[in-house]
């Protein structure tokens, strides 16, 4: 047989990834984690932020309960500064250590405020309808409280 009628058969010894291949593969996974990390950490603010506004609402709920059960005045006091709320349970008329609750990471309230359930669970006569505003670097929510007792969640 002539060397021109042998069919030639080349094989590719150098199988693998090449250097511009691996850069591009890196590159794909980095933008892809920064993108599901960004995602996770906006995740958890949201869940935070519906922890504490679930967190108050039933605060509010709670003592309403107990104004009406117990026949008696309720407040509930939120502190902006100290990111703290709860019942007066006392009614010493300011939110002492072991009556508050800690808003989580990251949320904060808008300010000072005392909501006050009379013994039928409407708010006392006179006393301005609170707004009780919810908020992180992502979203705000609020709380809401009718004359009448009824809590709403925004």
């Amino acid at each position: 047989m002539s060397a021109l009628s042998k069919p030639i058969l080349r094989s590719r010894t150098d199988a693998g990834l090449g250097l511009m291949e691996s850069i591009v593969g890196v590159l794909v996974a980095l933008i892809l984690g920064s993108v599901l990390l960004h995602l996770g950490r906006m995740g958890v603010a949201v869940y935070r932020l519906n922890a504490a506004t679930g967190g108050i609402a039933q605060q509010l709920e709670m003592a309403r309960g107990q104004a009406i059960n117990q026949r008696i005045n309720i407040n509930v006091i939120f502190n902006a500064k100290e990111r703290t709320f709860g019942v007066d349970r006392n009614g010493n008329g300011r939110l002492d250590a072991f009556e508050a609750e800690e808003l989580p990471a990251g949320v904060d309230i808008s300010e000072d405020d005392v909501v006050t359930f009379s013994r039928s669970g409407n708010l006392v006569p006179g006393s301005k309808r609170p707004n009780i505003v919810i908020s992180n670097t992502a979203k705000t929510r609020r709380v809401s409280v009718s004359t009448s007792g009824a809590i709403e969640i925004d």
